[in-house]
Parts: C-alpha cells; sequence; structure tokens
C-alpha cells in the first residue's frame, strides 16, 4: 500500500467503467474521501516556508501525529515519525523517524523537536470518518436500489437461455435510460414485480437522512449546520444551541494545536506557524440555513 493514500483508493488506480459500477464499497470509498477533504478544511493554516501542506495534514490526521523537527540535512521539516519513551504520565517522551531520506532513531521531544497531535490518545480522525462514510454508503445503496426498481419493477422469464440473454439486454438498456426498446411478437414476457411503484418510492426519505447524516457529521467535525430537520420556522436559539455543540467538539484539539504551534514557534525564534478556525464564530449565527450536502 502506498503510504501516502493510507487505505484510501487512490484515483488514478480506477479504471473508468468500474467507477460507473455503484456497488457499496465503491460508494464507501467516495464518501470516506470527501469526508476526509471536509474534515481537513475545518482549520486554517499557516505553515513553515517549504513544508508541503498535503503531507502535514494527509499525516496529522490519519496517523493522528506529525512531527516538526530539525535536522541536519534539511532544517524544520515535518516528518511521519513513532513514538518512544514513556515520561511522568505515561505518555510518549521521545520520537523515532525511519523514511529513505531521513533518519532520526532517537530525539526527545522537545529538543528542536515538537510533536503535533490531535487527540489526547494519540489517534487519528480515520474512525470518526469511517463511522460516517459507512451510513451514508449505506443510505446511498438504497436509494440506489430505490431509484432502480422504480425504474424497472419487473421480473423477466425465458423459454431458453437465448431468450434470456435477449431480456437481459433489453434490461440493460431500459437501465441505461433508453426510452424505447423492441422485441419480436412472443420473445420472452415479464411481470411487473412491484405493481404500486408510488408506495415503495422512498428516494425523497432517503436524501432527507443523507443529509441528517452529513450534518450529523459536520457537528462532529465543527461546520455551522442546523442538524435538525428543518422546519418552517427554525428558531435561532435552536440552531445557535447545535452551532455552540459544534464548536465544543474540535475547540479541545484546535487548543491542543494551538499550544504546539507556540512550542515550535518558541524552538524556531519567530511566528512561523499558526492555526485556527476557518468558520468564524460571526458565521455560526450568519448561517443558519446550512444543511448537509447530497
Amino acid at each position: 500500500m502506498n503510504s501516502y493514500t493510507y487505505g484510501m483508493t487512490p484515483a488514478y488506480a480506477v479504471l473508468p467503467m468500474s467507477c460507473c459500477q455503484l456497488d457499496k464499497e465503491s460508494i464507501f470509498a467516495f464518501w470516506q474521501r470527501r469526508l476526509f477533504e471536509k474534515m481537513i478544511s475545518v482549520f486554517k493554516w499557516k505553515l513553515p516556508r517549504g513544508w508541503n501542506e498535503d503531507y502535514f495534514l494527509w499525516t496529522l490526521y490519519t496517523w493522528g501525529y506529525i512531527a516538526g523537527i530539525y535536522t541536519n540535512e534539511y532544517g524544520l521539516i515535518p516528518q511521519q515519525c513513532g513514538l518512544l519513551g514513556q515520561g511522568l504520565y505515561t505518555q510518549p517522551d521521545a520520537i523515532f523517524v525511519g523514511t529513505q531520506y531521513v533518519q532520526i532513531p532517537y530525539r526527545r521531544i522537545g529538543d528542536r523537536c515538537v510533536l503535533f497531535r490531535l487527540r489526547a490518545d494519540y489517534l487519528g480522525m480515520m474512525d470518526i470518518i469511517n463511522f460516517y462514510a459507512m451510513q451514508l454508503a449505506e443510505a446511498y445503496t438504497a436509494l440506489i436500489v430505490n431509484l432502480r426498481n422504480s425504474k424497472l419493477p419487473f421480473v423477466f422469464t425465458g423459454s431458453d437461455k437465448k431468450e434470456v440473454e435477449t431480456l437481459k439486454k433489453l434490461a440493460d438498456k431500459i437501465d441505461s435510460g433508453e426510452y424505447a426498446t423492441f422485441l419480436k411478437q412472443g420473445q420472452g414476457s415479464w411481470e411487473t414485480f412491484n405493481r404500486n411503484i408510488k408506495e415503495s418510492y422512498i428516494a425523497p426519505e432517503l436524501i432527507q437522512d443523507i443529509r441528517k447524516i452529513m450534518n450529523a457529521f459536520n457537528t462532529e467535525i465543527g461546520i455551522p449546520n442546523t442538524n435538525v430537520e428543518k422546519k418552517e420556522r427554525m428558531v435561532s436559539d435552536e440552531v445557535n444551541s447545535n452551532n455552540v455543540e459544534t464548536m465544543l467538539k474540535m475547540d479541545e484539539i484546535l487548543d491542543r494545536l494551538k499550544g504546539q504551534c507556540r512550542e515550535l514557534n518558541r524552538i524556531a525564534g519567530g511566528d512561523i506557524i499558526s492555526v485556527e478556525w476557518r468558520y468564524k464564530t460571526d458565521d455560526l449565527s450568519q448561517n443558519p440555513d446550512t444543511q448537509g450536502d447530497v
């Protein structure tokens, strides 16, 4: 596995035709990537000159931590690392780096080295992303099945293998959107699988469920949203109450990152790195109608 994809399917590895196969696995991969991109957009970073932002953010959010470390060859750089030692409060007190370009067998944290981490348990954010991506994949799969069933609610029967193959091609043509298809008289037969299509058509409800899942994810990662079923008149206090919850979930992470930025600035002797909310506090009250996208 390419370490830079971190378990996600790289776009260049997917053949064009396989992109059209809307199986649950490919739908999950789509949502996993989309949610990851949303998550890393929550905070706005100013990074030291020469730092690769993609490498820094992907490593931080997938592994849960990344070192900002001085090296003899490259100066101050971000590096994926391993954890060593155990301090007074049972937390790692040193790191090591072993890549093709940088080999540092031991460096104490604080000795020309700052460990950036998101969470108290040193874990990344992929568990949260996968939790919601799985729900979205289930909902989207149900949506696709419901749409297809409403378009082609038939059971086909043929008298022999050749006739069955002909009917399969007929079904494929209808499924692809052709408004008319033709067969010889008496060539195959079909019957309606579900005679009341209107009753079984639940696409609007499924789309609403998808929006609810997206709003729950947005609340989890600090993006302003209503996270409630939209009513004709939404009381602003209800919206603001949810947005307070939204900020609280990520404030702990932001405070931790800001402290790590201050430490690296102290070691570097200048203001070279900072992090802040991409969404300002005022945005929470000015955008009460923010909804999860589909």
